[in-house]
């Protein structure tokens, strides 16, 4: 799919119902290290606000919460959770013809994830259209 307008992703917006967020809220990383000189070895635990791999998740998270998708959709549902475990972070979008798409979103990027949602959003906006459908009226 070529370079999608703010106008016409704000239109596919509309076949969006729910973007739900998981990611988690604390990690610690481990680092082990020597000192040569005096031979005392240390264990590093570093604890990070957020976990390095909920970037993406969080990125789409801030994008989806835009004022112009909730103005084009007032009935979406932006729903967040944040965890205290240790399972990967996850986007789920739900669609007005009530299928899902889950991503776990630290295989991706938050541009690669919307360009997906974005596809099959453009794949409604095809079927409406086929079956004299308008989305403007399920809002």
């Amino acid at each position: 799919m070529s370079k999608i307008t703010k106008e016409i992703s704000t239109h596919l917006f509309k076949y969006v119902r729910t973007v739900e967020v998981t990611f988690n809220r604390k990690s610690c990383y481990e680092h082990f290290c020597r000192d040569r000189m005096s031979g005392i070895s240390l264990n590093i635990c570093v604890y990070l606000a957020f976990d390095r791999r909920t970037r993406s998740a969080r990125e789409l998270l801030r994008q989806v919460q835009s004022q112009r998708y909730s103005k084009a959709n007032p009935k979406l549902k932006v729903i967040t959770k944040v965890v205290g475990t240790v399972d990967p972070p996850s986007v789920r979008f739900v669609y007005v013809d009530g299928k899902d798409q889950m991503f776990d979103s630290q295989n991706y990027i938050a541009k690669e994830i919307l360009a997906e949602v974005f596809q099959r959003a453009n794949n409604l906006d095809i079927q409406f259209e086929l079956d004299g459908k308008n989305v403007d009226e399920r809002l």
